[in-house]
């Protein structure tokens, strides 16, 4: 069971590592087999001899935890970066023609469609960000106003997600924001009129390094006439028409415990369950993650207390690929589907490592993007859709996700030009 004291320690571990290793709860591995035997993994891009690892770098064979002592292991997971897709050819030039084609072959998942009404688990995209694609995870509900929003992470549909505060005010590629930002639901991202869906309504800032963030969140309004109470609270493609609730921190935190049968749909990777759905590799993560377009240009940020998700065997497909941020993790809890996280990053290759690109999916906790973002799962019960969306501009930066101006509350969406 992955308990506070456990995610105390794996977040001061990863603070007195170096920066390209991660540190995560899950079972000891030797000898390529997976045991049941509970150890502290760190994650590394790259195994290496230990007469190469300088000194002051090399990780510690056991850990003491509240009186107990684990073994530790080393996991080669190869350089984490955020799942989306973007449109370059190999003349570094956009096309649309050169979406990632899906590691299922050369037929496309029915999740790059563009699909009414809305459900889960279908490309997504905003003006800000456009071409990039993602996925629209779910359709949940804004616990204040009660109305239904989509899902998805801020990287997919948000230009630049750090605070403000964190931002150069000098440089005019910094004052972006994403009021009036419009989403689209397209399989190959048309921003047309005839595919937008709603606008952006708020997202998580994110902390530069070396502080940690927990979730890579967003929501985006919904058209009404995009909604439909009886189907669109499923995924696409999972033969499960009831709505799914939130699993709580108890059934997440003892996933390591009981295993469960992992699921997910994702816009370019499509589905994956049954025989080649998903397991829970590790919990509690702490974890560098690249390719963040914040403050004008790509980032390393940290995360801590995610869900690392790998592929049922090596014969089944990728579990996360680009275009797939934005996704849920779904767990089977004795016949109930329930929501356990939202994907957003993945392992690509580093040269002359054996890990495969994309072996290896991290997800934020759904118990964390609920409390970060106010939201709730949506019971299938009708509900409106937002209609209206209000701004307030208050001068200089800000290092606060949310304001309090005549009672209501407004979030960080970014930097205007008036007012500096």
């Amino acid at each position: 069971m992955l308990t506070q004291e456990i995610k105390n320690k794996l977040n001061e571990l990863y603070q007195n590592t170096p920066d390209y290793v991660g540190v995560a709860y899950g079972n000891k591995t030797v000898q390529g087999v997976e045991t049941s035997d509970k150890s502290i993994v760190f994650t590394v891009p790259k195994k290496k001899p230990l007469n190469e690892i300088p000194f002051d770098e090399r990780l510690p064979e056991f850990v003491e935890i509240n009186r107990t002592i684990y073994r530790t292991d080393v996991l080669e997971i190869g350089k984490v970066v955020t799942m989306v897709d973007y449109p370059v050819c190999d003349n570094y030039t956009i096309n649309l023609n050169c979406y990632t084609w899906s590691p299922l072959g050369p037929v496309n998942p029915p999740n790059r469609n563009t699909l009414r009404p809305l459900v889960g688990g279908i490309s997504l995209t905003a003006d800000r960000v456009a071409p990039a694609v993602g996925t629209l995870g779910l359709i949940v509900v804004d616990s204040i106003s009660q109305k239904l929003v989509g899902l998805t992470n801020n990287h997919v549909v948000v230009q630049d997600a750090s605070y403000t505060s964190y931002r150069n005010l000098s440089l005019l590629n910094q004052i972006v924001n994403e009021y009036k930002s419009s989403a689209y639901q397209s399989g190959e991202v048309t921003t047309s009129v005839s595919t937008r869906i709603g606008e952006v309504v708020r997202y998580v800032p994110l902390k530069s390094q070396p502080e940690l963030n927990t979730v890579d969140g967003a929501l985006v309004s919904l058209c009404a006439n995009t909604v439909s109470n009886t189907t669109s609270f499923t995924q696409l493609g999972i033969n499960y028409n009831q709505p799914m609730v939130f699993a709580n921190t108890a059934e997440i935190d003892s996933l390591l415990v009981t295993p469960r049968t992992i699921l997910s749909s994702g816009r370019t990777s499509g589905v994956k369950s049954g025989d080649c759905g998903l397991k829970i590799k590790l919990l509690g993560a702490s974890q560098p993650v690249g390719s963040y377009p914040l403050q004008g240009s790509g980032r390393t940020v940290s995360f801590n207390d995610l869900i690392v998700f790998t592929r049922l065997s090596e014969g089944c497909n990728f579990p996360i690929y680009g275009g797939d941020s934005g996704s849920v993790l779904i767990a089977d809890f004795n016949g109930e589907y329930k929501i356990i996280g939202l994907n957003f990053a993945g392992s690509s290759q580093v040269p002359g490592s054996t890990t495969d690109i994309g072996q290896f999916g991290f997800a934020c906790r759904i118990d964390n993007v609920a409390f970060e973002l106010g939201i709730e799962a949506w019971d299938g019960t009708p509900k409106n859709t937002v209609s209206t969306i209000e701004k307030v501009i208050t001068p200089g930066s800000s290092p606060n996700k949310t304001i309090i101006v005549d009672g209501k509350t407004y979030w960080q969406v970014g930097l205007s030009p008036y007012l500096n």
